[in-house]
């Protein structure tokens, strides 16, 4: 079974702001990132994808 983190949980695996989080998931950059009504479900561990071109 695959473990979901919320953005606040990614945030602190990445050591980033679950701001910053949530716009890389809005922008498609967190890999197999869903959204569920208004929260973001990341598999863990989070991947970060680079930018398209």
């Amino acid at each position: 079974m695959i473990k979901l983190l919320s953005a606040t949980q990614a945030g602190l695996a990445l050591h980033l702001d679950r701001s910053r989080i949530k716009v890389l998931c809005a922008q498609g950059r967190i890999k197999g990132a869903i959204k569920i009504g208004a929260q973001w479900a990341i598999p863990a561990p989070p991947v970060i994808l680079p930018p398209r071109k």
